[in-house]
């Protein structure tokens, strides 16, 4: 598959294209199919087309077109037709025939049937798809491509600025066409080989460690949850809280009240009943109370 350049591509070869030239026409070419459809078509085509607009500096001939005046060659029969048909566009079309004659074929190739090339020359000039599409009409028209296939960049210059491949007359700037041409040919066959760029991804901060949750043990337990980091590992552990101490639900011991009657070996039986309840009971309490038995 034919990778096509872009303006950016092809700049140190036309530095000081217009923008609105370049890269429109550039943008057009892959819509040209087979008949570009080749580094040799392709590049042939640029370089052509570079030399007419003065390396895409001009869509429209400097000279005012007088020199083509009763050149009926061109078809220029009526008054005026010199300078009303001077060269346009990137091939820098010439003569009322070939605007009339390229008509058809731009409104099919852009489906505007409203287009005259005849009734509206400036169109050529003004309008970059048109521009292209004569172009493209005058490249066909000429069978350049049997020239363009052979690498034969004299010939097709001369079939550009001369209208015959075979004529005997050198083109107008011949060398300087046949110097860029194979400059734009090179170029494109580089494109064909070249590695695809790949795209330097922005680096990324390390993310945040994120803590590492316990798992809960002992659900029905009462717990707290402590937070530990080493290094860039942050982790939760899970301690047991002891619970308190549940409050004494033993009932209060139950002591015989003292009879008159009673004797020193029944207070020994008494005192020995309540000793188990020592723990629950003040010391100074206790004392007082064992004396009051004696």
């Amino acid at each position: 598959m034919l990778v096509y350049p872009s303006a950016a591509d092809l700049a140190p070869i036309f530095p000081h294209a217009n923008p609105e030239n370049l890269g429109p026409f550039l943008a057009a070419c892959p819509t040209a199919g087979d008949v570009l459809g080749s580094v040799l078509r392709l590049g042939q085509f640029i370089g052509q087309c570079g030399v007419e607009s003065n390396y895409f500096r001009t869509y429209e001939e400097y000279a005012s077109g007088a020199a083509y005046e009763g050149r009926e060659d061109l078809g220029n029969t009526q008054p005026g037709d010199g300078k009303r048909f001077k060269g346009r566009g990137p091939i820098q079309l010439t003569g009322r025939a070939d605007y009339r004659e390229a008509t058809p074929f731009v409104r099919t190739l852009l489906g505007r049937p409203d287009i005259d090339l005849e009734a509206t020359p400036d169109l050529v000039a003004t309008d970059r798809a048109v521009g292209f599409a004569t172009s493209l009409w005058y490249w066909q028209k000429n069978n350049l491509n049997v020239y363009a296939d052979r690498n034969d960049t004299a010939a097709v210059s001369r079939g550009v600025n001369r209208g015959n491949p075979k004529s005997s007359k050198p083109a107008n700037a011949e060398a300087d066409r046949i110097a860029l041409t194979h400059r734009v040919i090179a170029a494109l066959e580089a494109l064909q080989t070249a590695e695809p760029v790949q795209t330097a991804q922005p680096a990324r901060a390390p993310a945040a460690p994120q803590p590492v949750a316990a798992p809960v043990l002992f659900p029905d337990k009462p717990s707290v949850t402590v937070v530990v980091q080493h290094g860039d590992t942050v982790t939760e552990r899970t301690v047991l809280v002891p619970a308190a101490p549940a409050p004494s639900t033993l009932p209060a011991p139950t002591v015989p009240a003292p009879t008159p009657s009673s004797s020193k070996p029944t207070v020994a039986v008494g005192l020995l009943a309540v000793i188990g309840t020592a723990i629950a009971m003040r010391w100074h309490e206790l004392a007082a109370w064992i004396h009051s038995f004696f």
